[in-house]
């Protein structure tokens, strides 16, 4: 069970009934509701913890019994206890079957997936060429490029209680579920809709209307994806095997651009690229479900590194990453960044990332998860976490795939998530995996 949110989960609320003394667990927001309106004697004491309404990998059953003659449920996540007590004491315990699934052992710290660049996909020193990441002259430059760690929270998928892929598609890394495209119909993959919220069938907002009022396999609870979670589809291409009918377009994302409001953001579901436009636009629509990013992210803890002060680190929580809250050049106070802001070229970032003990180079949706939509002046960052960013463009570790002498990166006042000549300078800010 986690105690805190992470991508895909959603909250199970807690209450205690003042009759039996006794506490009742769930998940739906719907059984919630009614329990509420209608059985005062159950006091609702809030979010328990978070878990997940659908299967996936490194997740675990959480089996509910009632017993009638009590007044209470009872719940175990052993296969074996459960089996036991419906093959010996169905009379008294009610098997109500699975009420939501918990994270097992096996859950990952990290909760990105994976970019998508493969294992041979990586630099050496003085070639715009991807090689094999195997290659030694690759480890020269660095061992941690994007391509190294394509087995690190590789992009997974699993079609949902056995559904066509047309209807909907789990993502095994973040718990999401995706909404699938038909070749035709009502959600036809070349659709295309404005985001004005004006409730037309034309519109976001209307096709998101019609989507819940159909239940599409079972749920009605979707909505337009964050530009992250998008991102986080994206590789930069969409595995069409998983999500077939899916146009090569622009894909609104649910935020609106905070510096005017006529425009919102979307994703290119081409190339690595995303900034906002105007909401009269026509562009792609994929619904999905399940809890969004929330609750308390940034926590501070103090590593050794050069000459910064205490709490020079933040940990995300929604990712699992930690990043040095200064960007390379600048040094941590203990309340501030002090100093100039170094530039690299991409091959001289990569570099510069092998010798820092630990740390490295953020790959693309590492790096955009760190961004803020919702700031309206300055940098697109948590100011508390990061504050006085001042390099406008900034490097990632993934490559351009297609056009190699390019790699990703991102602009933290505008926004943009994109790519850029490898020869140009960019800042860098460095990250790592937070220790479990």
């Amino acid at each position: 069970m986690a105690s805190a949110f992470s991508p895909g989960l959603s909250p199970v609320h807690r209450f205690f009934n003042t009759q039996t003394g006794v506490h009742f667990y769930t998940i739906s927001e719907t059984e919630r509701a009614n329990v509420v309106a209608n059985f005062p004697q159950f006091n609702h004491e809030g979010v328990a913890y978070y878990a997940s309404q659908v299967a996936g990998a490194g997740l675990t059953p959480f089996f509910r019994f009632y017993v009638p003659s009590k007044g209470f449920h009872f719940y175990t996540a052993k296969e074996s206890e459960k089996d036991s007590i419906i093959a010996n004491l169905a009379a008294t315990y009610t098997y109500e079957g699975i009420g939501y699934y918990v994270l097992d052992s096996d859950w990952r710290g990290e909760k990105l997936p994976h970019t998508g660049v493969t294992s041979d996909q990586c630099y050496k020193a003085g070639s715009d060429v991807l090689v094999a990441c195997s290659m030694p002259e690759t480890g020269d430059l660095n061992e941690q490029q994007d391509g190294h760690r394509a087995g690190i929270n590789a992009m997974s998928y699993s079609a949902v209680g056995g559904r066509a892929l047309t209807s909907c598609v789990q993502d095994n890394i973040t718990g999401l579920i995706w909404e699938g495209k038909e070749a035709n119909g009502p959600r036809v993959g070349s659709g295309t809709y404005t985001h004005l919220n004006n409730g037309l069938a034309t519109d976001t907002s209307g096709y998101v209307a019609a989507v819940n009022a159909t239940n599409l396999c079972g749920f009605n609870d979707w909505r337009l994806p964050t530009r992250q979670e998008l991102l986080n589809l994206n590789a930069p291409a969409v595995n069409t095997t998983w999500f077939p009918n899916t146009a090569a377009s622009y894909y609104w994302a649910a935020e609106l651009a905070s510096t005017d409001s006529t425009r919102a953001w979307f994703v290119n579901f081409q190339s690595a690229f995303s900034y906002h436009d105007a909401r009269t636009n026509t562009f792609s629509v994929r619904l999905v479900r399940g809890s969004s990013a929330s609750g308390p992210r940034y926590s501070y803890s103090t590593v050794a590194y050069g000459s910064d002060g205490a709490n020079n680190v933040v940990n995300d929580a929604w990712t699992g990453l930690q990043w040095r809250r200064c960007e390379q050049g600048q040094v941590w106070s203990g309340s501030a960044c002090s100093g100039t802001v170094s530039t690299f070229t991409h091959e001289l970032a990569i570099a510069h990332a092998q010798g820092q003990g630990g740390w490295r180079m953020p790959n693309i949706k590492e790096l955009s998860s760190a961004m803020d939509l919702n700031v309206s002046s300055g940098a697109n960052v948590d100011s508390t976490a990061f504050p006085g960013v001042v390099g406008n463009g900034t490097w990632a570790s993934s490559p351009l795939v297609g056009n190699a002498s390019h790699a990703s990166g991102v602009s933290f006042f505008s926004g943009v998530v994109a790519y850029d000549a490898r020869s140009l300078g960019h800042a860098v800010r460095l990250v790592r995996s937070a220790p479990n």
